[in-house]
């Protein structure tokens, strides 16, 4: 894979940032019949067949319940599949438990949330060192804690904030403190949930959000996103909402000065048990051929300040922690991990005639 080119960054890219452009996400350390080890030839398989060479999984831990030490990881589960598929990229993105005091139930506080983070980073940048280029902290902390368009910084739980706040910094700080230049894409929102952000960005919170603690102030190096079709009443059209009020989110994404990556994508096939497209035929066009996903972010890598560098689908096979039918909707590869679905040639048909190097 050669260096991605932009004419509004630095021409060329720093080297570290170097990945596919296309890539998937996966669950490589669930049980679920698609991921379990065992099937991790056909996962393999199916990700260099449609060209998909850039892999995102969850890397989580488990922890004392009285200090928030690791007791085990997910590292030798990340080490063992990068040694065997070493043509595959696999991206980390980090998972601690940031909402609760260590291991109990009680809830966790910005300082507990930040031992947790900082243990978790630790571990990883220690296992994994630089065999990935990034290290994602974090995943969409806000989802089910935002009210409103998640656009502005009152639309999101104090508690929740000061506990994700203390998780990402912990995070990165742990990371830094093995790898000093280990490149850090931040916890990703998903929709208009920009709020957050702006919180992370400039040392405010929801309780007081025009007073700054410097101290608390978080910076990054890559800003990855979440967009899924079915979101807008107006539009799927991340760049042209209507309704909305923020009506283009890739301009609000660049804003941040950090090239971009869309680090999970796809379409919203249920709505609980409705099904919210006709037929495959359907779910093709808004997948590849609309200007929504495939098509949208290839034609838009170049377009803004800072470049789109990277793009992954969710979900490379059919699989949810918790088996509801939308979840279990977006796989690529069927429950087994090696069915294809109806748009698995479409996609991959797209891959191979739009080329990104």
């Amino acid at each position: 894979m050669g260096i991605l080119y932009c004419k509004k960054w630095p021409n060329p890219l720093p080297s570290s940032l170097l990945m596919p452009f296309y890539g998937a996400n996966g669950h490589m350390t669930w049980g679920s019949q698609a991921y379990v080890q065992s099937n991790w030839p056909n996962n393999a398989a199916a990700l260099r067949d449609l060209g998909l060479m850039t892999y995102r999984n969850g890397y989580g831990a488990n922890y004392n319940s009285s200090n928030g030490a690791i007791t085990s990881s997910d590292g030798a589960t990340f080490n063992s599949f990068m040694t065997a598929y070493p043509d595959i990229t696999v991206v980390p993105v980090l998972l601690p438990r940031w909402s609760v005091a260590y291991d109990n139930t009680s809830a966790g506080t910005e300082t507990t949330a930040y031992t947790m983070g900082y243990n978790l980073g630790v571990d990883a940048a220690t296992k994994l060192g630089n065999k990935v280029p990034y290290y994602e902290v974090g995943n969409e902390y806000e989802n089910g804690k935002v009210s409103g368009a998640g656009a502005s910084k009152t639309d999101f739980d104090n508690t929740m904030f000061l506990q994700a706040r203390g998780s990402v910094r912990g995070m990165i700080a742990g990371i830094h403190s093995v790898l000093p230049n280990a490149k850090i894409a931040l916890a990703p929102g998903s929709w208009l949930h920009f709020g957050l952000w702006d919180m992370f960005a400039d040392g405010t919170t929801p309780a007081a959000p025009n007073t700054v603690d410097s101290s608390k102030i978080i910076s990054w190096d890559l800003s990855p996103w979440h967009i899924y079709t079915q979101n807008s009443t107006g539009a799927d059209d991340f760049e042209n909402l209507s309704g909305q009020p923020i009506t283009n989110g890739m301009a609000k994404l660049a804003s941040y000065g950090k090239p971009m990556i869309i680090s999970e994508f796809g379409v919203n096939t249920y709505s609980g048990s409705t099904a919210l497209y006709a037929d495959d035929a359907a779910i093709i066009a808004a997948m590849t051929t609309k200007n929504y996903l495939f098509d949208k972010w290839y034609s838009i890598r170049n377009k803004y300040a800072v470049p789109l560098i990277g793009v992954q689908l969710y979900q490379l096979a059919d699989a949810a922690a918790d088996g509801s039918q939308n979840e279990m909707g977006f796989g690529i590869t069927g429950s087994d991990g090696i069915t294809k679905k109806g748009w698995y040639s479409a996609v991959k048909s797209f891959v191979a005639t739009h080329p990104v190097s």
